[in-house]
């Protein structure tokens, strides 16, 4: 029989630092039953049948080494189990209870009673110590709350021996260092986790922006009140507005009775009538009504006949429009100079050089040129029904000079003079040629720069 005292301090150790069976430890002696030296018995004694090799018959003396702390860890644990104490609550040596419990629930559950064999017991036993492993990893990883919320359904699926296969595996399939991931009873709880810590980060990604908006938008609001400060700051003063209309009112009324004033001494000392000294008053007012007459026909299509014709000054307008240039705006002011001088008087006649086909041209904008001007020339209520080819004399060109000989022109008078324009009895108009002129080269024209 074992002594009380000692088998007290067994407890208290075995309590505090757990039951140790390895005997690679200092101070721990190795678990053994052996067969006592026959020299040591006083009479000799019957061997029954052994059930296998390497164990002891039942029944038989041996000697037993260690059975006070088993003894002491059994007692224990069957305290352990009747005071209903948690195994977070010991030491890791003393989940032992989960490998115990185990045993006495797949033994209730078995429908046939037989004594456990050390191979059965010692899967259970794998299980037990992997499942603990997983416990302890799983809770490193998550937080507590959890934790105690998962253990107690996964520790129920052990007891009822519903994870074995999935531990047995994950022990045999792996090399530490392990991933939870890889345990499937384990693997929905890490990824439900993952998933709700990635809803939490992006929630409080959401309130940062949130927060952000909130600042950016209180800045802004800020800076525009600062902003209204500094422009009510800068409205002018009613008094001085008003000063400044009376000042502008006064200024116009000063301007408009110094132009009032000019316009009259300019009509009582420039705008005057001289007529010859005659001691006849009827022939002052003859002379004045022979002007009168003269000045009305000013304003008729026969006044302005005889008054243009009278001048023998003769003008010719060209325009070049062979290349195309890419300012619409200086196009449209050339036509606009070049129309008004062909519709100050029927001696006006324009030549207009109509834009050529180059190989930088393409045949679409070519055809939009061409009308382009000849709608402008309509527009401005000028007769392009003339054309004119002009013709240049190729015998001293080189043979690489791809200039066509016959250019397209067209004269180009006012429809109001179209029936009395100096212009149309002239040998170009009449016979629609010009030429052969000569073609001279590129580099003999003027404005010709060799470098560019």
């Amino acid at each position: 029989m074992a002594d009380p005292f000692d088998m007290l301090t067994l407890i208290e150790l075995i309590l505090t630092q757990g039951f140790r069976t390895d005997a690679n430890e200092g101070g721990v002696e190795k678990l053994s039953v052996t067969k006592p030296n026959k020299a040591w018995l006083e009479s000799t004694y019957k061997e029954l049948p052994k059930l296998c090799d390497g164990m002891l018959a039942p029944f038989s003396v041996g000697f037993i080494k260690g059975w006070r702390r088993s003894l002491a860890a059994l007692i224990i644990c069957e305290g352990i189990r009747s005071l209903g104490i948690e195994l977070d609550d010991l030491t890791d040596q003393f989940k032992v209870e989960l490998f115990l419990t185990r045993l006495e629930g797949d033994w209730d559950r078995c429908s046939v009673k037989k004594p456990w064999m050390y191979k059965d017991a010692w899967t259970i036993h794998v299980a037990s110590g992997g499942f603990i492993a997983i416990a302890e990893q799983l809770e490193c990883s998550v937080p507590q709350k959890d934790f105690k919320d998962a253990i107690t359904g996964i520790r129920e699926q052990f007891q009822m021996g519903l994870l074995d296969s999935d531990i047995v595996n994950f022990l045999e399939s792996t090399v530490p260092p392990v991933s939870l991931q890889d345990v499937p009873f384990v693997r929905s709880l890490i990824v439900s986790m993952e998933q709700r810590k990635m809803r939490e980060a992006q929630q409080t990604e959401r309130e940062l922006d949130v927060k952000l908006m909130s600042a950016k938008v209180e800045k802004l609001k800020h800076t525009f009140m600062k902003d209204m400060e500094v422009l009510r700051a800068r409205l002018p003063d009613k008094a001085h507005v008003a000063k400044e209309a009376a000042l502008d009112k006064k200024y116009l009324a000063n301007r408009q009775k110094t132009g009032q004033d000019y316009t009259k001494e300019f009509m009582e000392w420039k705008c005057k009538l001289i007529f010859p000294k005659t001691q006849d008053a009827s022939q002052v007012g003859s002379a004045f009504t022979e002007l009168a007459s003269f000045i009305s026909k000013w304003t008729s299509k026969e006044g302005v006949s005889r008054v243009r014709l009278a001048s023998n000054r003769f003008v010719l307008c060209g325009l070049d429009t062979c290349v195309w240039p890419s300012n619409a705006s200086y196009v449209a002011n050339c036509i606009n100079s070049f129309t008004s001088l062909l519709a100050m008087s029927p001696s006006h006649g324009g030549h207009c050089q109509t834009p050529v086909m180059q190989s930088q041209t393409s045949t679409e904008a070519w055809v939009k040129h061409r009308r382009t001007l000849e709608d402008l020339l309509k527009k401005a209520r000028m007769d392009i029904t003339t054309p004119i080819a002009l013709t240049f004399d190729k015998s001293s060109a080189h043979s690489n000079d791809k200039r066509s000989v016959n250019h397209a022109c067209l004269f180009v008078s006012c429809v109001d003079h179209q029936q009395g324009n100096a212009w149309e009895s002239s040998a170009a108009v009449a016979k629609g040629v010009i030429g052969p002129c000569a073609l001279i080269r590129v580099s003999d024209m003027q404005g010709f720069d060799p470098d560019n």
